[in-house]
């Protein structure tokens, strides 16, 4: 077996090993990995819109929206502005949309989904909300028609596919999931 020592060179740059990356002496044997060079210039970085869903959650029902021009039930929902971070979004949505306000304490990521769809790919983050303050009401009756309170065991219908696939991920210990794509 051979024993690494101070005057060992990395195979690849032919530099002397860091001693950090020397075995102890107990002859534990090791695998250098080398970073990979980094892409070219011209490699296309993928931008994705980001929505926030919020899921105002009271004991085991969530808040759904139905959308006017659809008749689909959603979360309340809403694309992350440009200079906002995600829990800001959260209280903007839950009060643009459903005029109450969230508990920061009481907010935190419940999961998060890679959609593809004909539109594009978009990530979600979805947010559970177990304590607000106010009373849910429709803020603008032109997007969403009914708000409803809704079992996990009972999900309203219809609903869009993706958002079935990240509720069914968010009763497991799944956090992450896809939609969309094809494998």
């Amino acid at each position: 077996m051979h024993r690494f020592g101070q005057n060992d060179r990395c195979r690849q740059h032919g530099e002397p090993l860091p001693a950090y990356l020397l075995p102890t002496d107990k002859g534990r044997t090791m695998t250098i990995v080398t970073a990979p060079q980094s892409p070219p210039g011209n490699v296309e970085v993928p931008r994705f819109q980001v929505d926030v869903h919020v899921m105002a959650r009271w004991d085991r029902q969530i808040l759904f929206t139905r959308q006017t021009a659809h008749g689909c039930w959603v979360l309340p929902t809403s694309p992350l502005q440009a200079s906002e971070s995600a829990t800001a979004a959260v209280y903007r949505i839950a009060s643009e949309q459903v005029v109450v306000v969230a508990d920061p304490a009481f907010t935190w990521l419940a999961g998060v989904q890679h959609d593809h769809d004909p539109a594009g790919n978009r990530v979600g983050l979805y947010f559970e909300v177990r304590r607000f303050r106010g009373l849910p009401v429709i803020a603008d009756r032109r997007l969403y028609d009914h708000l409803g309170w809704f079992s996990l065991d009972h999900l309203p219908e219809p609903m869009p596919a993706s958002l079935g696939t990240a509720l069914a991920a968010y009763q497991t210990p799944e956090y992450y999931t896809e939609s969309g794509w094809s494998r």
